[in-house]
């Protein structure tokens, strides 16, 4: 014998349809990193491969977006003290994201130049401590942090070139 329960919890539900889902705007340094770097152009080929496989759209604002906050949303986030006054409204709902292996799976040729990447950033006035996380995230066992990683170097190339492009 079986029973059915009715009952009502008050609750709403969300439909998926209806989510709000990332699609603008978008902040500064996510425009600088949407094109091609004018004065860093060493890291470009980095930039566009990590864009184009960081989600499953090819929408820029959304890619944008989900480098920001996978670098921010990890423990590389005080690396980025610059951003904490947007912090809040940075946050959003990405629809698309894709798992870090995945993710890895495409960019795996480029991790050695990540790392390199990141070394090359002593030149740019980042401190030796910012370099030292970044490149513990990049060479880390867990795959979430390396694209974390990933995410921070090519966010903090990113304010470099914006800081360039600002005179």
């Amino acid at each position: 014998m079986s029973f059915t329960w009715h009952f009502y919890t008050g609750a709403h539900t969300i439909n998926p349809a209806v989510r709000r889902c990332h699609r603008g705007p978008m902040v500064d340094v996510e425009l600088i990193m949407s094109v091609p770097f004018q004065h860093m152009v060493q890291f470009n080929v980095l930039r566009k491969r990590l864009l184009n496989c960081i989600v499953g759209t090819e929408l820029i604002a959304v890619q944008t977006r989900e480098i920001i906050l996978r670098s921010l949303n990890t423990l590389l986030g005080p690396i980025f003290v610059r951003l904490a006054p947007q912090k809040k409204s940075l946050q959003a709902l990405i629809c698309e994201k894709r798992d870090s292996p995945a993710i890895e799976a495409d960019i795996a040729d480029l991790s050695p130049f990540y790392i390199s990447a990141a070394q090359e950033l002593l030149a740019y006035r980042v401190p030796q401590q910012q370099i030292d996380l970044l490149v513990s995230a990049l060479e880390s066992n867990n795959p979430v942090m390396r694209i974390a990683g990933k995410c921070a170097t090519i966010l903090l190339i990113s304010l470099i070139e914006m800081d360039y492009q600002n005179g």
